[in-house]
């Protein structure tokens, strides 16, 4: 599973730079740097661990947090 991590990493950065091209002050939102930390935690969390509950668990919240964000964020995204 420690490719998982390290692909969700990369597309993690991916995603940053993406975000920081389109506009610097959507990319330094507290919602989106508190995103990014969590992510970022989690990937590195995952690739470092060896056990596979840790993983999985860190996975879990992986999920989680993307849908609090989702959820956060749909009045922003939907105002467009």
């Amino acid at each position: 599973m420690k490719w998982f991590f390290g692909a969700f990493l990369l597309v993690t950065a991916i995603d940053i730079a993406d975000t920081f091209l389109k506009d610097y002050d959507w990319g330094v939102r507290p919602a989106v740097l508190t995103n990014y930390a969590v992510v970022i935690g989690v990937a590195v969390t995952g690739l470092i661990s060896n056990r596979r509950s840790i993983q999985l668990g860190v996975a879990g919240v992986a999920f989680a947090a993307q849908l609090l964000y989702l959820f956060q964020e749909l009045g922003v995204l939907g105002s467009w």
